[in-house]
């Protein structure tokens, strides 16, 4: 999209498992517009099944969006 959102930001958005698994193709760590990734989409809709899988494929808990707000910031 314009502002960078991915289908894999938004399966991780909406808890999509069967959809994030299948575009795991993509990079777990794009980013969008604001630097966020799918994980801190994940962690926005606080869904532990797909936080796992995005940490199990090697996203970066650490990550920091462009405000510097880290995926823990937004499951808080």
């Amino acid at each position: 999209t314009r502002d960078g959102v991915t289908p894999l930001h938004l399966a991780s958005l909406t808890g999509n498992v069967p959809l994030l698994r299948a575009l795991l193709n993509e990079s777990v760590e794009a980013r969008n517009a604001y630097g966020e990734t799918p994980l801190h989409y994940a962690c926005i809709s606080r869904s532990t099944t797909i936080i796992r899988v995005l940490c199990e494929e090697g996203s970066n808990v650490n990550s920091k969006s462009d405000m510097g707000a880290t995926p823990i910031h937004f499951a808080v």
